[in-house]
């Protein structure tokens, strides 16, 4: 639903940790799937990972419209 959202209004923007975290399997390696890094290399790398897609989610973002009343 959020995606589809998305699509149709221009003002909202998804920073798709659900996509980037399957194209990264090696973050989970060991964990409880819900969880990342199973040592400090993965936290590391799994922590990059979401900040990196949040501001790259943020980026998109400044350049739409906003919501007007």
């Amino acid at each position: 639903y959020m995606r589809e959202l998305a699509e149709k209004t221009p003002y909202i923007t998804i920073a798709d940790w659900n996509q980037v975290a399957k194209e990264h399997p090696e973050i989970w390696t060991g964990t409880d799937q819900v969880h990342f890094g199973s040592d400090n290399s993965k936290i590391e790398a799994g922590a990059k990972l979401y900040a990196d897609t949040i501001a790259t989610a943020l980026q998109t973002a400044q350049d739409k419209p906003v919501k007007s009343k």
